[in-house]
C-alpha cells in the first residue's frame, strides 16, 4: 500500500510541474461553469410579462367578459392598450395593423382579434372565428392558445348549459337563461381539484440564478473536466511504457497492482482536487452547503474511481500515446452530453436516457441532481456510488490481468 501512495504521489509531482496544468485544472473548468451557468439560468418567471393585444371589433358584454377571464388567466398577463406595462405611448391607439408589427417585432407575444357579431354568435351558441397571430411556430404548443381557448370554452358552455335550459323550461324566458348562464359562469370559475405543490428551490436560490444554470453546470461541467483529467492517465501509462519507466519498475519489489494502483491515485487526487474547485464554486451561487458535502463527495470519490480504472485498461489496450489521447478526447466528448453533462437527460428521448445511464457519467450526475434538485442525503446516493464502485473494481481488476511492461 505505501508503494503505492509512492508511486502515486511522484506522478503527481512531476505532473504539476507539466506546462498548462493548472490551467486545465482549475482556471478552464471556472470559466466554463461560470459562463454556460450565466448562460443556461432561466429570469425569474415573475418579472417576465406576457404581453397579449386584443382588438375588440364587438364591443359587447361577451366580449368585455372574455377580456375580464382572460386577465385572471395568468397574473403575468399583461392585456393591451389596456394595461400600463403595454409599451405604448400615452396617447397611441392600438388597431389591428399596429398589433401585427408589435407581434413581428417582438414587443407583443401575440394578438388576439374579436369580430364583430361575437356576442350574439356566442348566444345563439353559433360558430364564431376569432383571429390570433404570433411567432410561435405552428407546429410547436403555445400555451397562451391553450388558455384562451379554456376561457372561450368556459364562455361557450355558460351560454349553450342557458340555451339548453330555455329548451327545457319555455316558460322561464330570457331571465331565466340568463341566470342559468351566470350559476354556470360561477361554477366554472370555481375551484376544482387543486394540486398542492412545493417548491425544490428557495426563492433565494432562484434569486441567484440557480436552477438550471449553476446546478448543472457546476456538476456536468466538472465531471466532465474530471473525465478529461482521469484519462489522460491512459497517455501518461503508455509514455511510461515507451520511455522505459515502467520496464525499471519491474525490476524493483513491487506488483502490477501496486504500481497501477499508485498510477490511478495520482489521478484520482488529481479528479478530487479538480472537483473540489468546481464545488467551492458552486458554493458561492448557493449549489454546495454545509449539509451536502458528505453525499457529494462519496458521488466525487465514486465517479473518480471508476473513471482512473477506465483510464488504466484503455492504457492496456492501446499501442501509443496518440492512440490514447485520441481515444480519450473521443470518450470524454461523447460521454459528456449522452450522461447528462451538458444538459439534464430529462429533456431527451427515452431512449437516450437509457443510454445515458450505461455511462459512468449519466450515473454521476444521477448522484448529484438527487443532492442538488431534491436535497438528497447518503442514503439517496448509495446506489449511484454502489454502481460507480463496482465498476471501477472490475475494470480494475481487467487491467491488472492485462497490464504488461512492455
Amino acid at each position: 500500500m505505501l508503494k503505492a501512495i509512492h508511486i502515486g504521489l511522484n506522478d503527481l509531482a512531476v505532473s504539476s510541474k507539466e506546462k498548462g496544468f493548472w490551467l486545465n485544472l482549475i482556471v478552464l473548468p471556472m470559466i466554463f461553469i461560470l459562463l454556460i451557468g450565466y448562460v443556461s439560468q432561466a429570469p425569474a418567471e415573475s418579472s417576465v410579462a406576457i404581453r397579449l393585444d386584443v382588438i375588440d371589433y364587438d364591443n359587447s358584454t361577451q366580449s368585455a367578459e372574455l377580456y375580464a377571464l382572460l386577465g385572471d388567466f395568468n397574473e403575468r398577463l399583461r392585456l393591451c392598450p389596456a394595461d400600463d406595462a403595454c409599451g405604448l405611448e400615452a396617447d397611441a391607439t392600438l388597431d389591428e395593423a399596429t398589433a401585427l408589427e408589435r407581434v413581428k417585432a417582438g414587443q407583443s407575444h401575440a394578438m388576439l382579434v374579436i369580430p364583430a357579431g361575437y356576442g350574439r354568435a356566442i348566444e345563439a351558441g353559433e360558430t364564431v372565428d376569432l383571429i390570433y397571430r404570433s411567432n410561435v411556430n405552428a407546429l410547436e404548443p403555445d400555451y397562451l392558445v391553450t388558455g384562451i381557448q379554456s376561457v372561450i370554452g368556459q364562455i361557450s358552455g355558460a351560454n349553450i348549459a342557458g340555451n339548453v335550459a330555455v329548451l327545457v323550461y319555455p316558460e322561464g324566458g330570457e331571465a331565466f337563461r340568463q341566470a342559468v348562464v351566470g350559476r354556470a359562469s360561477d361554477t366554472w370559475r370555481g375551484q376544482g381539484a387543486i394540486v398542492q405543490y412545493h417548491e425544490t428551490l428557495s426563492s433565494a436560490d432562484t434569486s441567484q440564478g440557480v436552477g438550471m444554470g449553476f446546478r448543472q453546470s457546476v456538476p456536468g461541467i466538472g465531471t466532465m473536466y474530471v473525465m478529461f483529467t482521469v484519462l489522460t492517465g491512459a497517455v501518461m501509462l503508455v509514455q511510461d511504457r515507451k520511455h522505459g519507466i515502467l520496464q525499471r519498475l519491474a525490476v524493483q519489489p513491487v506488483t502490477r497492482g501496486q504500481i497501477i494502483g499508485g498510477k490511478m491515485l495520482s489521478k484520482f487526487l488529481m479528479g478530487m482536487v479538480q472537483f473540489g474547485v468546481v464545488f467551492v464554486i458552486g458554493a458561492f451561487f448557493g449549489v454546495t452547503k454545509l449539509t451536502n458535502i458528505l453525499p457529494l463527495t462519496l458521488v466525487m470519490m465514486a465517479f473518480t474511481v471508476c473513471m482512473s480504472a477506465i483510464a488504466f485498461l484503455l492504457a492496456t489496450v492501446v499501442k501509443t500515446d496518440q492512440q490514447a489521447s485520441g481515444i480519450m478526447l473521443f470518450a470524454s466528448l461523447t460521454l459528456a452530453p449522452l450522461g447528462g453533462a451538458w444538459w439534464p437527460l430529462e429533456v431527451v428521448p427515452p431512449v437516450m436516457q437509457t443510454i445515458g445511464m450505461l455511462t459512468p457519467v449519466g450515473w454521476a450526475m444521477r448522484g448529484f441532481q438527487e443532492i442538488l434538485y431534491y436535497q438528497g442525503g447518503v442514503l439517496d446516493v448509495l446506489t449511484p456510488v454502489a454502481v460507480l464502485l463496482g465498476a471501477g473494481v472490475v475494470i480494475f481488476g481487467l487491467a491488472v490481468m492485462r497490464f504488461k511492461y512492455e
